[in-house]
């Protein structure tokens, strides 16, 4: 079963989201790896697509069926790091 995680990250009264490449918005998220947790995986890719470290706050109980699929969200906030850029995506 394929899976995937996604995080919402509050700061203060900020919530964090970008237009990825193909215009569509998003929050920071992608595919669990083997050998990781879900929650593991929102951190990592909320690392590898903004710069920002998180910790987890929260688990949402949202976990949809999608095509077979797991799609795990998380609720977090910046714990440290520096915002990126990458490629033409806009945080």
């Amino acid at each position: 079963m394929n899976q995937a995680s996604f995080v919402i990250v509050i700061d203060e009264d900020h919530v964090l989201g970008f237009r990825r490449l193909d215009g569509s918005m998003g929050f920071p998220g992608g595919k669990v790896e083997p050998n990781e947790t879900p929650e593991e995986a929102a951190i990592r890719e909320c690392k590898e697509e903004t710069g920002y470290e998180i910790v987890v706050l929260d688990y949402k109980p949202y976990v949809c069926y999608l095509d077979n699929s797991q799609v795990f969200y998380y609720l977090g906030r910046i714990s440290g790091g520096k915002l990126i850029e990458i490629g033409r995506a806009h945080v």
